[in-house]
């Protein structure tokens, strides 16, 4: 499933693109901080004891790179 701003990104260029994922990365960071402080109980007590498992900020950052950042339109925009 992509996620709604990737439409977005798909259709823009350049200079604005870069601050549009700029912007959309800064909200990111503050749903995953307030994901975390939700599930901090969870993160604290459960993730820890589970191997190999990745805490609740992590999983966040790889969803967002793996479908923003590696999303091949963005990514030859981004690098052009």
């Amino acid at each position: 499933m992509m996620m709604p701003f990737v439409e977005l990104l798909n259709n823009l260029q350049g200079e604005q693109l870069i601050e549009e994922i700029t912007k959309i990365w800064d909200r990111q960071k503050y749903v995953i901080v307030l994901i975390k402080d939700i599930l901090l109980y969870m993160d604290k007590n459960f993730v820890p004891k589970m191997r190999n498992y990745p805490n609740i900020e992590n999983m966040q950052t790889i969803q967002f790179r793996t479908h923003v950042v590696a999303n091949k339109n963005i990514k030859d925009k981004v690098i052009s």
